[in-house]
């Protein structure tokens, strides 16, 4: 008999691995796990379950309940997740983990703990899921570097981190590049629903928060202009690549002292889209380059240029995306940029960077 105690046990997946865990013969729910002051805490898990009575009472004394378990299944919160993964590490528990939305450093946490004991870490626990990773693998092989692969993902409205953690680690990017000093800053999104997913996880900060709207009037375009002018309060400007506030538009001096470009925005694939690649592909066989990465590339391009107007304008300029850092990407930055390009590999370096170059 295997003794699993599941973590998040009041979420959606939580309830519906106990009801399942119930099922089988070979399972015994020793212990629930939730929140500090999560209104479940002391309620039966099976009833929260929807399968009767299992005399099992959500807890959120981890300590207290690892201790009767054999393995722990976590889907909580990545907080809760590090806290589950050391205290299984130091009592030689097994782990399995579904949680999404770890940071870098509680990813690392994760694999040093799964040098000492059982650990399973998946972003997707569905058979179907990892058999799509598998295929996409392949279908990347077989196609090469000719076509760029774009991942479009969709949650239901109750899921707390769709998508997937992205959002939030955007929005944290987002608050420390503008805490570094006090001033007007840009965010520009590919698109606009990934606009509005950064926009509802940004913390609370000193600034005024302008966004953009997919149909604006001349009369609103015209009073967020008219708010960069001034530097107090900050102004934290959220828009689109590509859009109004993305190009023609000149911000100088203190105007706008930051400019995030979240990914290259490159247009969507189109009939008239495929029809350009096709042409390019066979008057110079760099058709995906002329219909898509140009144009994403040139956009990116434009909203850096937003930022340095005139020879006395200093700013800072963060690109957010792997993509970034790829050779067909880089190519194609101006060669000025070459001599300030800094890659920072977590929000601290990224605060760090930002202080440096502010002191200057």
């Amino acid at each position: 008999m295997i003794k699993v105690l599941v973590s998040g046990a009041a979420g959606r997946m939580g309830k519906r691995i106990i009801a399942l865990a119930h099922e089988n013969d070979s399972i015994e729910i020793s212990g629930a796990l939730e929140a500090p002051g999560n209104p479940t805490i002391g309620k039966d898990a099976g009833e929260l379950a929807g399968i009767g009575p299992l005399g099992v009472r959500v807890t959120d004394d981890c300590e207290s309940a690892i201790k009767t378990c054999d393995v722990i299944i976590d889907f909580s919160s990545p907080a809760a997740t590090v806290r589950n993964v050391e205290e299984a590490s130091r009592t030689g528990k097994a782990i399995v983990i579904g949680t999404t939305g770890l940071s870098e450093d509680q990813k690392t946490i994760v694999a040093e703990a799964g040098s000492k004991i059982r650990c399973l870490m998946a972003p997707n626990m569905s058979l179907g899921v990892n058999l799509l990773f598998n295929l996409v693998e392949q279908v990347a092989s077989a196609i090469g570097d000719d076509y760029d692969i774009e991942i479009i993902e969709s949650h239901h409205n109750l899921k707390k981190d769709a998508p997937s953690g992205t959002a939030a680690k955007l929005a944290e990017i987002i608050a420390a590049t503008a805490g570094a000093r006090r001033g007007n800053y840009m965010a520009l999104f590919p698109s606009y629903d990934f606009l509005r997913a950064v926009a509802e996880r940004l913390p609370v900060g000193d600034w005024e928060l302008l966004v953009q709207e997919s149909r604006m009037t001349e009369a609103q375009r015209a009073e967020l202009l008219a708010a960069l002018q001034t530097t107090e309060p900050p102004k934290l400007v959220l828009g689109v690549q590509g859009g109004l506030f993305a190009e023609g538009v000149d911000f100088t001096g203190e105007q706008l002292i930051g400019v995030l470009v979240v990914s290259p925005a490159l247009p969507q694939v189109s009939f008239e889209r495929e029809l350009m690649r096709r042409y390019y592909d066979q008057r110079h066989g760099r058709g995906f380059e002329f219909a898509y990465l140009y144009p994403g590339m040139n956009r990116v391009i434009q909203s850096v240029g937003r930022l340095i107007r005139t020879e006395t304008d200093r700013g800072v300029a963060v690109l957010v995306c792997q993509r970034f850092k790829q050779t067909q990407y880089t190519a194609l930055f101006p060669p000025d940029w070459a001599e300030a390009l800094v890659e920072t590999r977590s929000v601290a370096d990224l605060e760090a960077e930002l202080r440096r170059f502010w002191r200057k």
